[in-house]
């Protein structure tokens, strides 16, 4: 149930990113020194890293940064 509510905000968070010409990637690799396993937001139209460059923001983080 909790994993089911993590996706629901997941995507609510990947469409207002989305509305706002930002996208939400998810790190797909294992946890490493360049990659901590969370979440990126991306300007789309210049491809600038906005937020958790080495994709260490978590959803919380991902929410304020929209608000």
């Amino acid at each position: 149930m909790e994993n089911r509510k993590m996706n629901k905000s997941e995507g609510a968070l990947r469409s207002r990113a989305r509305r706002n010409g930002l996208a939400l990637r998810k790190s797909r690799r294992e946890i490493d020194l360049d990659k901590f396993g969370g979440y990126m937001l991306i300007d789309v139209e210049t491809n600038v890293i906005v937020l958790g460059s080495r994709f260490d923001a978590d959803l919380d983080a991902v929410a304020q940064y929209l608000e």
